[in-house]
């Protein structure tokens, strides 16, 4: 499958705000490859979070993968994912800091 690997979704999300970064379209299924966070600054400590939850629910403790990772100045945290999302479900990102880039490889089966 690997080779019909596309970047699905990218942000620069806002800052303190959980932020939708791709929905499952409807009638699909995602694979997901990959989740990269590029901390682009200096600015040192800065943190991310990376969650999965159906649409219109609440984010639980239990549908984060990564919850406040930190991020070095300069550091990219490259996460193999290699599992399915039915459709309807979402990856949620939160970020501490405005120079945080999430970018989420993977394709529709």
């Amino acid at each position: 499958m690997d080779s019909n690997v596309i970047l699905l979704a990218q942000a620069a999300p806002l800052i303190t705000t959980e932020t939708v970064l791709y929905q499952v379209p409807s009638g699909n299924r995602a694979f997901l490859q990959n989740i990269t966070c590029c901390h682009r600054s200096g600015n040192p400590n800065e943190s991310c979070r990376v969650s999965f939850s159906k649409a219109g629910v609440a984010t639980a403790p239990q549908d984060y993968l990564l919850f406040d990772h930190v991020l070095a100045s300069f550091d990219t945290l490259f996460t193999d994912l290699k599992f399915t999302l039915q459709a309807g479900y979402e990856v949620r990102v939160y970020v501490s800091a405005a120079d945080i880039t999430v970018l989420l490889f993977g394709c529709l089966v």
